[in-house]
């Protein structure tokens, strides 16, 4: 499986999870000139903008270094549009 593949088979099982849970999903892959918001959900009055990450394999460290402050800056801008 391409990354693009793991990538997206992590986006269909985070957004079953939420669904199943009573989340209702607004977005997916949402884009402006700032950046992209993987899934955006309501969860009762709250909008939750949420980052996937899938990886075939990955180690304990790999989620912290991957949500650097310059991507939480990104997601953050591109959530205020």
């Amino acid at each position: 499986m391409n990354r693009a593949a793991v990538g997206r088979a992590g986006e269909d099982e985070a957004a079953r999870y939420l669904e199943a849970r009573g989340m209702r999903l607004l977005a997916r892959n949402f884009r402006t000139r700032r950046g992209e918001i993987d899934l955006i959900f309501l969860d009762g009055e709250t909008v939750a903008f949420v980052e996937v990450k899938a990886w075939s394999v990955f180690s304990a460290g790999d989620l912290e270094r991957s949500l650097d402050g310059r991507k939480i800056d990104r997601i953050v801008e591109t959530a205020k549009i």
